[in-house]
């Protein structure tokens, strides 16, 4: 064996060892908060929240809990999308760290997590606070890319991280409110009369159940409808009807709106304001308590004199239907105080004439002398 193979055979014995004594070691110690929390303090404290504070260089937003309802402090109190708020919640008490990334401030704004206080900031901070406790604060950045989660960092901390989720966190206060403004199904709908700002008025009725087509009141001789059901998108006037921003009503100069009502067949009647002003469109709601009071005297009589089955109790125990009182308290409390800005679309279900439900004239064809 020459010289030059007992080299090759040594340096392979030397590989061996180091590969037995580096796997023999035992493994550096990973990250210890990988897969942990980001707010492991929140699971336990969801019950305590009371607010809620997202604030961006573009806007704010505080979601207040007031009694038993989350609503948008800074929107005059209007009722807030609980749907998003929980999603929010949930979506945070979930999340883990999912990877530890850079601590240099330098590097902040390539994962949107600059300070607020910096101009071109794209972070969104997020307070949430629960009763005598410290309020959980974080910094939100950028999502991920090719991948899932969000950059994240603790306001009082210069380190960045990645948590495993995604947020939904705009930073307007419109984002957050309630976005149906109210929702009356069409069935329930007898009557609508739409009154233009000019003074131009269309009336539909709906004469036998539900299934019947609306019938346009007076229609003049000649004038011919588009199509025989056209009048019933007045009925679906007020189904799922949804907001892009509110105000409160007071103050609010109303004059010079249309008008429309709504008759249902329990009773309940809903006056509807329309005005456009300044390229916007603005929506004022009304419940006719009078009609109200009267429907409800008529049902407590009823109950009163006993006319009621023993059948028909147990159905309206069944029902998950509330009581037109209450419904009336409801739409009071979410409708009475506020004026909704909507969609142009939205607002001509309130503004028809008949010329949107007519067939346009045809012009007489113009005559020529034969030669």
């Amino acid at each position: 064996m020459n010289s030059k193979t007992i080299g090759i055979l040594a340096a392979i014995i030397v590989c061996s060892v180091v590969i037995v004594y580096v796997s023999d070691r035992p493994a550096e110690s990973a990250d210890p908060l990988l897969g942990t929390p980001v707010l492991p303090d929140l699971k336990n404290r969801l019950e305590e929240v009371r607010e809620v504070d997202i604030v961006s260089r573009e806007g704010d937003v505080m979601l207040a809990l007031r009694e038993d309802f989350w609503v948008v402090a800074n929107r005059d109190d209007y009722p807030a999308s609980f749907d998003k708020l929980s999603d929010l919640l949930d979506n945070l008490t979930e999340a883990n760290i999912a990877e530890r990334k850079t601590g240099k401030p330098e590097y902040f704004d390539r994962l949107g997590l600059r300070d607020l206080d910096h101009q071109e900031s794209q972070a969104v901070r997020v307070k949430i606070v629960t009763g005598a406790e410290e309020p959980l604060e974080l910094l939100v950045g950028k999502a991920a890319t090719n991948r899932e989660g969000q950059y994240f960092r603790f306001t009082a901390e210069q380190q960045a991280w990645l948590m495993s989720t995604q947020l939904d966190v705009e930073a307007k206060a419109e984002d957050w409110l309630k976005p149906t403004i109210i929702n009356i199904e069409s069935e329930r709908v007898t009557k609508v009369t739409q009154t233009s700002a000019s003074g131009e008025q269309l009336t539909v009725v709906r004469e036998g159940g539900e299934e019947e087509n609306f019938e346009v009141v007076d229609l003049p001789a000649g004038k011919k409808l588009k199509y025989g059901t056209v009048a019933n998108a007045l009925g679906r006037s007020l189904v799922n009807v949804r907001l892009k921003d509110v105000k409160k009503a007071d103050g609010f100069d109303l004059s010079g709106s249309g008008k429309a009502e709504y008759w249902c067949k329990d009773g309940l009647v809903i006056r509807v304001l329309a005005k456009e002003m300044d390229g916007q469109y603005y929506l004022n709601f009304a419940v006719d308590t009078d009609v109200i009071e009267e429907v409800a005297g008529e049902a407590s009589d009823e109950q009163d004199s006993g006319e009621d089955s023993e059948s028909e109790l147990a159905s309206e125990e069944e029902s998950d239907q509330i009581s037109l009182p209450e419904e009336v308290a409801t739409l009071k409390r979410d409708l009475d105080s506020w004026v909704f800005e909507v969609t142009q679309f939205t607002f001509e279900d309130f503004t028809k004439t008949l010329d949107d439900l007519v067939e346009e004239e045809e012009e007489p064809a113009e005559s020529t002398d034969s030669q």
